[in-house]
């Protein structure tokens, strides 16, 4: 599907003081990156803030281009962004919105994306401003599916909902992928939504990769190798689960989340 290989991302510095510090005018984000990601799969990037995860997502999207390193196949990518109403026109209609993002050989309408993903077809004409959190969560997947992609970036799917919401938008992610054989590239700092959705995680930490294995060896107590993972792990599991186990759940029509 897509394989990044010895990825590296750097920008540059323009402070005075990084000048004065004798600081390299360039510096990296992500440093030798290597990942893969079949046909079907999740792969779960995970870390703490500033790990280069979302650079990382960026790449695989192509929205960033490495500054060395490649990436390898053609995949139609389409990108979640962490700021679900920061992606979305405040001044457009949803319908208007999802029909721009549909593709010639796609032959689906707004109303049937919208239904794709719980919301009734007449959300198309709301705006942003007029939905709650959880419903244009469901708006910005609708928009990634428009044009059939391959390959959904999902940058913190669940990042600023309340838990109950975060159950239903996860559970409409495992649905879509199984109804349309999607991978997933899925980045997140909660090791409880990596753990209901990845089959494979990768472990970030200052820009590079320290592990990667399948979610149910990553997880388990003593499956993991480095001594950063394992701390992550145990820290995980020191705390009681934010997400009930039905996350797993499939999501009704037209939810309201």
């Amino acid at each position: 599907m897509i394989e990044l290989r010895g990825v590296t991302h750097r920008y540059a510095r323009r402070s005075l003081f990084d000048g004065l510090l004798g600081r390299p005018e360039h510096a990296p984000v992500v440093e030798d990156v290597s990942l893969t990601i079949a046909p079907g799969e999740t792969l779960c990037l995970v870390g703490q803030s500033g790990a280069g995860k979302s650079t990382v997502g960026r790449i695989a999207a192509g929205i960033l281009a490495p500054s060395a390193g490649v990436v390898i196949g053609k995949p139609r990518v389409r990108m979640v962004f962490q700021d679900h109403a920061g992606s979305l026109n405040p001044r457009r209609r949803i319908g208007a919105m999802l029909a721009d993002a549909l593709t010639p050989d796609d032959g689906r309408a707004p109303a049937d994306l919208l239904r794709e993903v719980g919301l009734p077809p007449d959300f198309a004409e709301r705006r942003p401003h007029e939905m709650s959190g959880g419903q244009r969560q469901r708006v910005a997947i609708a928009r990634a599916l428009a044009g059939l992609p391959d390959l959904l970036v999902l940058d913190e799917p669940t990042s600023a909902l309340d838990v109950s919401t975060q159950v239903e938008i996860l559970g409409l992610l495992r649905s879509v992928k199984e109804a349309g054989r999607l991978s997933f590239l899925l980045i997140t700092h909660d090791l409880s939504v990596a753990g209901r959705l990845a089959d494979r995680i990768a472990v970030m930490r200052s820009g590079r990769v320290l592990e990667t294995g399948p979610a149910s060896q990553i997880l388990t107590p003593g499956g993991a190798t480095d001594p950063y993972t394992c701390a992550l792990v145990q820290a995980w599991q020191r705390m009681a689960p934010p997400l009930p186990v039905h996350a797993r759940a499939r999501v009704p029509a037209y939810a309201a989340a």
